[in-house]
């Protein structure tokens, strides 16, 4: 599977140009083939001894391949709306086993933990710094256009571990969960730190700009309000220019 930047978590066209990034994820693994003869005499084949170290390199990297293709296997139902996958689905999407899912993974836990960490780095550009040479209002829908990409990706995955008490609990799923929240915290308060460094209530403002464009506010406003998501821009934006624009 390939990610092939911003454009496949949902952002706007005017911020991909903005962006300038391109982030393509490799499965792990490759392997280089050997070149072949050139001479025109036939060319004999000798096979690697077991245990040599190209055999076991490449046993590495296949191993490598179904591992992560697995993982991905998984993202993937989460995406398409499957919030409680089996594991048959998983394997059948995987094309493997399940008795090969269990070889990779010792139990749902394990994999989702590899799910998430998969997921995180496909929106990790979402989590890069906001030009500061923006218009102010420029910047506060750069941040929310991005919020509401990012929430847009990962809110499937997010759905799919509330329905298993191990992957809540994992501590693996735990730490992505701490990087997302610094990640997003240093975003916010990088983009908008010439407005907030006079303001007595800096503190303050950061984490209601948080709030207001935290997982559970967008996640409110699409599934329980039914709000489109132009119009969930829409909301944001208002709310964090009333706390970083200058007062009328």
């Amino acid at each position: 599977m390939h990610y092939k930047g911003p454009a496949a978590v949902g952002i706007s066209l005017r911020t991909r140009e903005r962006l300038h990034l391109q982030c393509k994820i490799v499965d792990a693994g490759g392997v280089t083939h050997p070149r072949r003869a050139t001479s025109t005499r036939q060319t004999r084949v000798h096979k690697q001894p077991p245990g040599a170290p190209g055999s076991f390199d490449g046993r590495r990297a296949r191993a490598l391949r179904t591992r992560t293709g697995i993982a991905d296997a998984l993202l993937e139902l989460l995406t398409e709306g499957i919030e409680e996958p089996s594991v048959r689905e998983v394997a059948e999407r995987a094309n493997v086993s399940v008795r090969s899912v269990f070889q990779h993974y010792n139990d749902m836990e394990s994999l989702y933990a590899a799910m998430v960490q998969r997921q995180e780095q496909r929106v990790a550009v979402l989590l890069e710094p906001i030009p500061l040479g923006l218009p102010l209002y420029e910047r506060v829908r750069e941040l929310v256009e991005r919020r509401d990409a990012y929430w847009s990706s990962v809110a499937p995955v997010r759905r799919g571990i509330r329905h298993h008490a191990s992957a809540r609990r994992s501590q693996v799923i735990e730490d992505a969960m701490q990087r997302m929240r610094r990640g997003l915290a240093r975003q916010t308060t990088a983009a908008f730190a010439n407005e907030l460094r006079d303001m007595a209530d800096a503190e303050a403002r950061i984490a209601r700009i948080e709030a207001m464009t935290s997982f559970e506010m967008w996640d409110h406003l699409r599934r329980v309000q039914h709000v489109s998501r132009a119009s969930v821009r829409d909301q944001m934006t208002a709310m964090l220019l009333n706390e970083v624009g200058p007062k009328l």
